[in-house]
């Protein structure tokens, strides 16, 4: 049977009898005739068949739905129509559909599965399997008209075989007849109309040959297994690309479901291009990607930027990171932000106002009830984010012009941090999800990182191993070893470059240095810092850590922002130039992903294509998305990304724009087994 997505012609507005609601979750033959009667008339077919119900002639039912093809309008029609059949059908609605019901309504055996086969692919054609066909839904069709005759004879042959009904061959049978479907679709329309095909035929032979059901779950103690295990495999190989927080979530939830037992047949491997040698991490070269730490060659620690754990969001990752390291220091954060500058013309955050000189807070308070009075709240307010923000910030750590950036955004103005007068004349140091953070009391934050690999199993991880190319029709991918990597800038999306500069320093600290856990120095008349104190010797010495944002085509040399970032500190009183020992610098030409107007639909043009060949790009830069790509976010995308692959399960963190759930699991679905995820960073 030629096995096509219905579609029909759609005639007007449903003219519905209103039926009963079930009482119970047992059929109602009533109201199954009721249901049924509507659902035919709606779609112009109740004279068909000589006017039976679809359930007591399901062969003619799907002929007839199967040979009206007139376009995508017509699949929405079906689709509308029977969810309104379902709906009908409430609770009741897997009673009447499964074969058991029938065969207790005296229905032959053979007439009560092709019922349950047919209501099966009607769930499927219209719910998990809608998106993939909407997508390719010339190619699809094309293909399977051009391949009808071979499709058919596959379909002829598995029906004999359910005629000997061997259930030690059940899944031999099954696997033959879904690949005379996959294969052509996967050949010519893709990855996901082969899924498309190979999950249908699945679906409906496991109605059709009963015996599959029960055989797919004891395969293995088959007397056959040797011979059907490469043809009906679990197996899934997932190759991620770059040691890094993201990789590391993935790799340690999959050592975790294989601990488990749910996903003993997976194979994971992850990539570096990290030097180490023999696979063994030597000492300061560590995973992690951009929250690795190094060590310079005075001894001091440095990561790369201003990374903090903060997991309130996240209790999984607070798991992992506590597992991987016993020692912490958990600090309650105190930083401020220089705005001296501002105090004479703009406009500040209204979070600050309790921070200020009392003259100047007395000075903010009456402006604000001012400007309050005078405009009741509509009069003369700025109209988007990007006037805002130029009027009262200029141009920031974000490098980026603000007409680029998610400056129109109508969603801009519930974000802002309106506050009573009350609350603006008292200081709230706790607000924040980075209130109170952790950081590791040795090693630095490359330190969790490290950790956490150390405790996966080493065959996974190859250092030192530059992605080349990734072949998605043969599913290879090929890296050479020591080779520089070089991110490709295809789409229409931004981001900065982020320099790091570290100083090492003789004791004393300044007094006011010891309060304060990082600082940040907007003002334009000198390079734009954060500070930060981390790692220090507080027997003879102290460090401070500077990361300083660049455009992403800034010509500004490393040296020139080292000397500035020096200057800077110098300036404000925080360092003293007789007191360094040590000084560190390294630039990060990809520090972080800029929101911009167009990068969602960019990004959505990206996975699209690329989860079409079962690749899937997650993590900072893989991502692309500032607002989740912190360490934890992106080790949470990771593990996420584990459990959809692994347990069908949906990801909640990251969203790609596109629907997630059209390619099933291989290993929830025993099928597709060209599935090979590959993550990049």
């Amino acid at each position: 049977m030629l096995l096509v997505l219905l579609v029909i012609a759609f005639a007007g507005a449903s003219t519905a009898t209103t039926c009963d609601k079930p009482s119970s979750d047992t059929c109602d033959l009533k109201i199954l005739e009721c249901c049924d009667e509507n659902f035919r008339e709606n779609l112009q077919i109740a004279d068909k068949c000589d006017g039976h119900p679809i359930y007591k002639n399901a062969s003619c039912a799907m002929n007839q739905l199967q040979n009206f093809t007139a376009g995508l309008h017509n699949v929405y029609s079906v689709c509308s129509e029977f969810n309104l059949f379902r709906d009908c059908l409430g609770q009741s609605m897997r009673s009447c559909t499964e074969y058991g019901w029938y065969l207790k309504n005296q229905y032959p055996l053979m007439d009560a599965k092709l019922n349950q086969g047919m209501f099966t692919r009607l769930i499927f054609q219209c719910g998990a399997g809608l998106d993939a066909f909407l997508n390719n839904n010339k190619c699809m069709i094309d293909t399977i008209i051009n391949n009808y005759l071979q499709i058919r004879s596959c379909d002829q042959e598995f029906n004999r075989n359910v005629e000997v009904s061997r259930s030690d061959r059940a899944c031999t049978y099954v696997n033959e007849v879904k690949g005379c479907y996959e294969a052509p679709l996967l050949a010519s329309c893709g990855v996901e109309a082969g899924w498309w095909g190979c999950e249908i035929k699945r679906l409906v032979t496991s109605v059709t040959f009963l015996n599959v059901g029960a055989t797919v779950q004891l395969w293995r103690t088959s007397p056959n297994f040797e011979v059907t295990k490469n043809k009906f495999s679990k197996s899934m190989k997932i190759v991620a690309i770059g040691a890094a927080p993201t990789s590391l979530g993935l790799a340690y939830r999959i050592n975790e479901l294989k601990k488990a037992n749910q996903a003993e047949d997976v194979e994971l491997v992850i990539l570096e291009q990290s030097f180490c040698e023999d696979d063994e991490i030597p000492s300061g070269v560590f995973p992690g990607g951009l929250s690795c730490t190094v060590t310079d060659d005075k001894g001091f620690l440095w990561d790369m930027g201003g990374h903090i754990t903060f997991s309130h969001n996240f209790p999984y990752y607070e798991k992992a990171t506590r597992e991987a390291v016993g020692e912490w220091n958990d600090l309650q954060r105190q930083c401020l932000v220089d705005m001296n500058y501002l105090f004479d013309t703009k406009g500040i955050p209204q979070f600050a106002v309790p921070l200020f000189p009392e003259q100047v807070k007395q000075n903010c308070l009456d402006d604000l009830k001012e400007r309050y009075e005078n405009t009741s709240g509509s009069s003369g307010a700025i109209d988007n984010f990007e006037d805002w923000i130029m009027a009262h910030f200029d141009q920031l750590s974000w490098t980026s012009s603000s007409s680029h950036t998610l400056a129109k955004c109508g969603l801009w103005n519930q974000r802002k941090c309106l506050q009573t007068g009350n609350e603006l004349a008292k200081a709230d140091f706790g607000w924040g999800p980075n209130a109170t953070f952790s950081f590791p009391k040795y090693g630095g934050t490359g330190a969790v990182w490290k950790s956490i690999a150390e405790m996966l199993p080493q065959e996974w991880l190859h250092y030192n191993c530059q992605v080349t190319e990734v072949d998605y029709e043969n599913k290879q991918v090929k890296y050479r070893k020591g080779i520089k990597h070089k991110k490709c800038a295809e789409l229409n999306i931004a981001h900065n470059q982020v320099f790091i500069i570290g100083v090492g320093l003789k004791l004393p600290m300044p007094e006011f240095c010891k309060t304060f856990t990082w600082l940040y120095f907007p003002d334009q008349s000198h390079l734009p810092v954060r500070y930060g104190e981390v790692t220090p010797d507080n027997q003879q010495y102290w460090s401070v850590m500077c990361e300083c944002a660049k455009p992403s085509d800034d010509q500004v040399s490393e040296e020139e922002i080292r000397d500035r970032a020096i200057e800077g500190l110098i300036l404000k009183s925080i360092i003293k130039r007789e007191q360094i020992v040590s000084l560190y610098s390294t630039s990060l030409p990809y520090g972080y992903p800029i929101p911009t107007v167009q990068r969602d639909a960019e990004l959505a043009r990206a996975h699209r294509a690329l989860e079409k060949n079962s690749i899937y790009s997650r993590g900072r830069f893989g991502g692309w998305k500032y607002e989740v790509s912190n360490q934890d976010h992106c080790f949470i995308q990771g593990k996420e990304l584990a459990d959809r692959l692994v347990l069908n399960e949906p990801e909640k963190l990251y969203k790609t724009g596109v629907n997630e759930n059209r390619v099933k699991s291989a290993t929830q679905n025993h099928c597709c087994f060209y599935i090979f995820p590959i993550l990049t960073l």
